[in-house]
């Protein structure tokens, strides 16, 4: 830091211009203006002289004046000096004030915000031309911040009062550029006129309520003073309130569509807009409570940008809060709540943007314009006023940045259902519907809900699968072994990719010699009430084979017959003949009448030629009782689960078309 000589109490002295009495309050000031003739009077080591008269202070409605004292925590200040800058956006104030301990500062005023900042030594600072907005990095002097350039302009000394810490000549150029650091930070390095080496100052930016005024110096604010209520166009004579006029740099009529500027605390005519009246939803004056914050509306204003020769428009409607301003976006019945945000807390990587914890995804780029305005601005507004614009979003977060050649700036905001901005305002009637899907509107179809709907549901009906499958006690009927003709039948046909015998369509196995032949019956067995479907089985040793039985479940006690047909398929080689079926086979014989049964076996089997004349194969047959309901449940299970996660694909389905009706809206690839 700079080391500058503590306040030592007040020194008087004599103008050397006019002779009037003068006082030197801080012990760094190397300057100041003689109350009387205005001229700048110079303190050296030896004696004082002038080096030029100021020119009046432009009146800009200051919240504060030269001789106010105040705290930033516990740290006590007094307002010594005021120098008037023109940035060429109308007069700038800053405020040179001195601190407990000796240390001095530059206090100025922006947005609704308070910004301090020390000098700092420093060398090897960027040029000027090097600092443009939205360049960052790492500044000699400027601690472990990244310092994010925000403006880059020129300005030129209008006036001055009280004491300054160094001399200054009215009309002096200078160039600076204004950064911020994340948490807060902000810095300025002042070029001046290019003659000497730059000079860094660095500190901190204050909300309003982080300042407070213990002793005013003359009374009531020029603030208080002005009837912003009886205020009135120069054009029309119509009514222009101001409702916030420390900080209105232009308003525009809302009669006769004129453009005034209110930088120096007073109405004067700039130019005539040439634009449509537009109704506002939020007329302009209207208080209301949004997000927890007392808001006034206090300006309106339609942008528009225009993408392949077709014009998009918007609304914006500035609200002021104790704690800043705040914005109200309005496309298409949706509507996005804005306030700045520091563009040092912004991280641009490729295609997204980290902010707040947050990534965004790049959603548009495009050139805006203003093409109708009326109410109040803090900045000088004007109809045609142009800027690039980038949008990132993370519904239902947005992120923008706008760019110009001067500066850059960068604001959050978040989606907001229209019902909730009518009850903030307590607006008659409905909100608008919406017509297209907004940039940060949030997707309404969630996938939470199907996901966890299905995983629960499957959940439940695999337990009952499961439960299903589990063993089922069954009764074992008749377990022997069948007695296989001796000789393999001669007669083979193809069927399908296998070779079989040729059987019946009645289902009885016919020998190529003519009738049914080595007929076997079972021991006679109970079909229990409970057991409607029998399972029959049969295992073998049968290899590159087939076995046939004609089969017939005999009710012994009516002598109805239930006839089916039980195959065992088991062929292996190579080329198309090969099928393989496994070395047991069973059949599900169902709609049984409970009561005493037999089985009735009509066995042939037959090889593959190359093992034609072998021994004919053993095998065993088992009929036991069958628990078709658990294999219903089973199939009912799987029913079920289908539909059960039926709703999560339809889900997914719908949620992507919305998405899809967001991004048509992008000229993001």
């Amino acid at each position: 830091m700079i080391q500058t000589p503590p306040v030592e109490g007040e020194r008087k002295a004599e103008c050397p211009n006019c002779g009037g009495p003068i006082a030197w309050r801080l012990g760094a000031s190397a300057a100041q203006v003689c109350p009387f003739c205005s001229f700048t009077v110079v303190r050296t080591d030896r004696d004082l002289s002038v080096i030029g008269k100021v020119a009046d202070l432009v009146p800009t409605a200051a919240p504060i004046t030269v001789g106010d004292h105040g705290k930033i925590g516990e740290t006590g200040f007094q307002v010594a000096g005021r120098l008037q800058l023109d940035h060429g956006k109308g007069p700038w104030d800053e405020w040179y004030v001195g601190l407990d301990g000796g240390r001095w500062a530059w206090l100025a005023r922006a947005q609704g915000h308070w910004y301090l900042t020390f000098p700092v030594q420093t060398s090897g600072l960027p040029t000027w031309e090097q600092m443009a907005p939205g360049n960052s990095g790492k500044l000699t002097g400027g601690g472990d911040h990244e310092w994010t350039a925000v403006e880059r302009g020129e300005s030129q000394m209008v006036s001055a009062e009280g004491e300054l810490p160094y001399p200054t000549r009215p009309g002096e150029q200078g160039r600076y550029v204004d950064l911020q650091a994340a948490g807060g930070g902000f810095a300025t390095i002042d070029y001046g006129d290019g003659t000497e080496a730059p000079h860094f100052y660095v500190g901190q930016q204050y909300e309003a309520d982080q300042i407070t005024w213990t002793e005013a110096a003359m009374g009531p604010r020029p603030t208080e003073k002005v009837a912003v209520d009886k205020l009135r166009c120069p054009t029309c004579g119509g009514p222009v309130p101001i409702m916030v006029p420390d900080k209105t740099e232009r308003a525009a009529c809302p009669a006769c569509n004129s453009l005034l500027d209110f930088s120096q605390g007073a109405l004067s005519f700039l130019s005539q807009l040439n634009q449509q009246p537009l109704t506002p939803y939020i007329p302009l004056g209207t208080r209301g409570t949004l997000l927890g914050e007392e808001v006034m509306c206090i300006g309106f204003m339609e942008r528009a940008t225009i993408v392949e020769g077709v014009t998009y428009a918007w609304r914006e409607y500035l609200l002021h809060a104790d704690g800043g301003y705040r914005w109200i976006l309005e496309d298409s019945g949706n509507f996005t709540v804005v306030q700045a945000a520091n563009p040092a807390d912004v991280r641009v990587d490729g295609s997204g943007t980290q902010y707040g914890g947050k990534t965004y995804r790049l959603y548009s780029t495009a050139f805006v314009f203003v093409r109708y305005v009326v109410g109040e601005f803090y900045w000088q507004v004007n109809v045609g006023d142009r800027s690039d614009a980038t949008d990132y979003i993370a519904p239902p977060f947005v992120l923008s940045e706008e760019r110009t050649a001067k500066e850059v700036n960068w604001s959050a905001g978040k989606y907001l259902p229209g019902e909730e901005i009518w009850k903030a305002f307590s607006l008659p009637g409905s909100p608008p519907s919406p017509t297209d899907v907004a940039p940060g509107q949030p997707n309404p179809v969630s996938l939470k809900f199907p996901m966890v709907f299905s995983a629960v549901a499957i959940a439940l009906l695999a337990a009952v699968f499961f439960l299903t499958q589990r063993p089922v006690p069954t009764e074992v009927l008749f377990d022997g072994p069948l007695t296989m003709p001796a000789i393999a039948e001669q007669s083979m046909v193809t069927r399908g990719n296998a070779t079989a015998t040729t059987i019946a369509t009645t289902g009885a196995i016919v020998s190529s010699s003519g009738p049914t032949v080595n007929v076997s019956y079972s021991p006679t067995f109970t079909v229990p009430e409970d057991a409607a479907t029998l399972r029959v089985a049969i295992t073998s040793n049968m290899g590159n084979g087939w076995i046939g039985i004609a089969c017939a479940l005999v009710n012994e006690g009516t002598g109805t017959t239930t006839e089916f047909l039980l195959e065992q398929d088991l062929f292996h080689g190579a080329g198309p003949d090969v099928y393989a079926a496994g070395n047991s086979a069973a059949v599900e014989v169902g709609n049984l009448t409970p009561g005493q049964y037999s089985l009735r076996m009509d066995p042939r089997w037959a090889r593959k030629a190359s093992t034609a004349g072998t021994a004919p194969p053993t095998a065993n047959i088992r009929v036991s009782t069958y628990d078709a309901a658990g294999n219903a449940n089973q199939s009912c299970c799987c029913v079920a689960g289908f539909m059960l996660i039926l709703p999560l694909p339809f889900a997914f389905v719908r949620r992507r078309l919305f998405e899809g009706r967001r991004w048509r809206n992008s000229n993001i690839g």
